[in-house]
């Protein structure tokens, strides 16, 4: 069961696709790389860290404390972030040009993450796989990937 959540969640978020332009920072994957990011070979960058945004803000709307709620939160709008300037100097395109193109994404990705989350509500049980679990797993080794991609 654990590895098909994490499997169907993978497939979820690589289907939330986007057109790419040239110019755009793409993530390859290499053999070493995180199998969750798998998908993710030559996806853009900006869009990525887009949809996890989305999913960070999801995890904070339904988060069992106000702790959880703004450490998610946070994490969501630093996401958001990298995602407007990476998609503004890849696409040389002003910040509302930027965030009218990244709207759609990080909505189709939040929704997604609460009907995840609405379909596995165990997500606070210790050592389980839960969508939480893998959604801030990918994110987090998206937001590595992305950091060793921008300083090579």
């Amino acid at each position: 069961m654990r590895c098909t959540t994490a499997m169907v969640l993978a497939a979820a978020i690589a289907a939330v696709a986007a057109p790419s332009a040239a110019s755009d920072l793409t993530y390859r994957h290499r053999d070493d790389g995180p199998s969750l990011l798998e998908g993710s070979n030559g996806r853009p960058y900006w869009l990525l860290l887009a949809e996890c945004a989305g999913f960070y803000g999801a995890m904070a709307n339904v988060a069992a404390s106000e702790a959880d709620a703004t450490q998610s939160l946070d994490a969501g709008v630093d996401l958001f972030r990298l995602a407007v300037s990476r998609l503004r100097i890849d696409r040389q395109i002003d910040q509302n040009a930027a965030v009218h193109l990244m709207e759609p994404h990080i909505e189709r990705a939040r929704r997604l993450a609460e009907a995840n989350m609405a379909a596995d509500p165990a997500g606070g049980e210790p050592g389980r796989l839960t969508p939480r679990v893998v959604m801030r797993s990918t994110c987090n080794s998206l937001r590595l990937a992305y950091d060793d991609a921008v300083r090579s």
